[in-house]
């Protein structure tokens, strides 16, 4: 098959002017540059058993400039890790160049950011601090939460040095009393959260005493009876009384004035002579938890005949 004319023609030159522009090609976009942002990570070097690193290390963002395979070295994050050792004092103020960077060769840093940061390492010290515990809810009617007690009512806590000037406490999560009538125990999870600050996982115990509330009721038509060997031969110019009372709500709410009944004794009475003495009734039948605030009237005239 014979080739046509235009490409015959000269065609020695026309096969080494294609090689020639093919090697150029490739020497052009060899020695071309790309360029791309990766981040690196800060890792300090040095911290001992007992010490933290106060604050979080930023993270860096570099532009990058390289040739096509310059960057294959970079793909992997364990390799663009910036290792910083801290100064005596614990604390440093550290300015980032192409020197702290783990670049292959060939690769250039063309942006740092940020270039310039503060870190700070901090001994760590254990503190006693005590438990705070609050409740949410409500208790069932006429109750109220008397008392929130935390077993242990304090821990040891492992932080900063640092973290102490302001931490004086350490919160557990709201215990819910909602519908409850008696005291129980129950689990609460610590809430304080700061950092670098060790807090013991399980939580705390809390131990939590419900008490009725106290209040005041007024009962009217409690009887009066008359107590002796003579009572049929006496009357009194009232039969019941009003009585105001004070104690637990709970327990006020579930008195009847036909459950209660007030007293005279008359061997009590200064003469078993006939005559009208002016006598003090008193109220029996109470549970132990309720006082009588006033008794209206509050004494009766008794006729002895």
């Amino acid at each position: 098959m014979r080739l046509p004319r235009w490409l015959s023609d000269n065609f020695r030159l026309k096969l080494f002017a294609l090689i020639l522009t093919t090697l150029v090609y490739g020497i052009v976009m060899a020695g071309r540059t790309y360029e791309r942002e990766l981040s690196f990570s800060i890792a300090v070097d040095g911290i001992g058993a007992d010490q933290v690193l106060v604050g979080q290390p930023p993270e860096i963002r570099v532009r990058l400039a390289a040739t096509p395979g310059g960057f294959s070295g970079l793909g992997d994050a364990s390799r663009r890790v910036i290792h910083l050792t801290l100064p005596a004092s614990g604390k440093g103020h550290f300015g980032l160049s192409d020197a702290d960077l783990p670049l292959p060769r060939g690769v250039k840093a063309l942006s740092i950011s940020p270039a310039s940061f503060d870190l700070r390492i901090e001994n760590l010290v254990t503190k006693t601090l005590p438990v705070r515990v609050e409740s949410k809810g409500t208790p069932a009617t006429g109750h109220q939460v008397a008392s929130l007690r935390p077993i242990p009512d304090k821990i040891q806590v492992r932080g900063p040095q640092s973290v102490f000037a302001s931490l004086s406490r350490v919160t557990a999560e709201p215990i819910d009393v909602e519908g409850r009538d008696e005291d129980f125990s129950a689990r609460a999870r610590f809430t304080t959260e700061i950092p670098f600050v060790v807090l013991p996982s399980d939580g705390v115990d809390v131990a939590i005493g419900i008490e009725s509330t106290v209040g005041s009721r007024t009962l009217s038509k409690v009887a009066v009876q008359l107590l002796g060997p003579r009572a049929e031969r006496a009357s009194l110019d009232r039969k019941s009384l009003q009585v105001r009372l004070r104690g637990p709500r709970a327990v006020l709410d579930e008195l009847d004035a036909a459950a209660l009944f007030a007293t005279v004794d008359l061997l009590a009475l200064p003469s078993q002579l006939p005559g009208t003495y002016a006598v003090t009734p008193r109220l029996l039948n109470l549970p132990e938890e309720v006082e009588v605030q006033r008794l209206s009237p509050e004494t009766l005239k008794l006729t002895l005949r």
